[in-house]
């Protein structure tokens, strides 16, 4: 049962669908304006995990980052390329197979987190490791890979449904899992990339003299010499929530808060919104894949220990922390330049020119989860706290303290 003094890993206010929204609709006309906003932010996002890991942001539950998951410090000198640590990444996969014999199971979307992970195992495994290697896809998977699915996958590697399989099955047969799901993490968010392929239909609702600035400046999201500041207009409109009006304003100076109490360098919009997933919402993306997507009764060891989070890695951190605003994130307003360091780590290998120019990003574990027949029960989960407890929000003392937390974060 959770208390005030809790400790929490991962909480979440789902706004996804009717009934959720329901029991958040009539909660928050009893709540302050803190605990309003931060229903709202739910409402904007469509749930809210915030778990921050650096600077200011306040939350009504007590959370804890889960170990190994902190944010190392900021190292401006690291010079580490992506390429290197994907192949140490690599040596780390060879050193499992060879001191556990386990097989692993990568969960592959077709995306391009997972590509670089899939492709990194099949040039630097050899034949006999790459026998070790399971990858759990989807029709979804094939759909947005086509070509590395023929040329690499199809008639060359074990391959199990992904929409019928789970971590679990690896873990109870004493193997491993690994996830790409955090690779949005190093390179940014979707939240951004949303805006920016929809940056000047957007200026219409502007006053002409902010229309005009924003135009002079749309190319320049990854420019250090232009503040995100720049675009702070655009960015409260983008923010928008309409039953709040003040929301948009008040999820900005949050934001902005957050990035002026941290000791990272957070400058150009690009960096606005890679600092949001790298910080802010790091946790939800570390875990929200082994608690949504596992039913194993053992939690604590799928997270520690058998979902290996191929970029939650240290040196993957650091990289992403000294490499904002030189390209290798992204290229203007492009959406075929995102993520443009592991696009070319991809293309080392397969050529494929389609891929590397075209790419856009497509959302593919919702599409599996809701395949799932218990789907509400996963959308029901609530939090997980620091022993590794999951907490669902049909149970009557969880609600209770949630409404207590809320009620009491004026």
């Amino acid at each position: 049962m959770l208390t005030s003094d809790s400790e929490i890993f991962f909480a979440a206010v789902n706004c996804m669908n009717d009934r959720l929204n329901m029991y958040w609709d009539n909660l928050y006309p009893r709540l302050g304006p803190n605990a309003q906003f931060w229903i709202d932010i739910g409402r904007y996002l469509g749930k809210n995990r915030i778990i921050n890991r650096h600077g200011t942001w306040a939350s009504p539950w007590k959370t804890k980052i889960a170990p190994g998951f902190e944010m190392p410090s900021y190292n401006p000198n690291f010079k580490m390329t992506f390429e290197e640590i994907t192949y140490q990444k690599t040596l780390d996969i060879k050193k499992i197979i060879h001191t556990t014999d386990s097989r692993i199971g990568v969960f592959y979307s077709g995306g391009i987190d997972s590509t670089v992970c899939l492709a990194a195992l099949i040039q630097f495994l050899n034949p006999e490791e790459l026998q070790k290697i399971d990858v759990c896809l989807s029709a979804e998977s094939i759909i947005e890979n086509p070509y590395f699915y023929e040329k690499f996958i199809l008639n060359k590697m074990n391959v199990f449904d992904s929409a019928k399989i789970r971590y679990d099955y690896f873990q109870q047969n004493g193997h491993y899992a690994i996830t790409s799901d955090q690779g949005d993490s190093i390179f940014g968010t979707e939240l951004g990339t949303k805006l920016y392929y929809s940056y000047f239909s957007r200026l219409k609702n502007l006053s002409v003299a902010s229309r005009s600035h924003l135009i002079s400046i749309s190319e320049k999201i990854s420019d250090p010499d232009t503040p995100y500041e720049n675009y702070k207009d655009l960015l409260i409109n983008y923010f928008q929530l309409p039953q709040s009006p003040e929301f948009g304003e008040k999820f900005y100076n949050s934001l902005d808060e957050n990035i002026k109490s941290s000791l990272v360098p957070v400058l150009s919009l690009h960096d606005f919104f890679w600092w949001y997933i790298f910080n802010i919402k790091y946790l939800e993306c570390a875990l929200r894949s082994t608690i949504y997507y596992t039913t194993a009764p053992d939690i604590e060891k799928s997270i520690r220990h058998t979902v290996i989070n191929w970029f939650n890695d240290p040196n993957y951190q650091l990289w992403s922390m000294a490499n904002n605003n030189n390209g290798t994130k992204i290229k203007g307003l492009s959406p075929a330049s995102y993520k443009f360091a592991a696009r070319q780590f991809i293309y080392e290998l397969d050529k494929n020119d389609w891929y590397f120019k075209y790419k856009s990003k497509l959302s593919s574990l919702i599409n599996i989860t809701q395949r799932n027949k218990d789907v509400f029960a996963q959308r029901t989960i609530f939090a997980l706290d620091s022993f590794y407890n999951i907490h669902y929000q049909k149970s009557n003392d969880t609600i209770r303290f949630i409404e207590n937390q809320l009620e009491a974060f004026k």
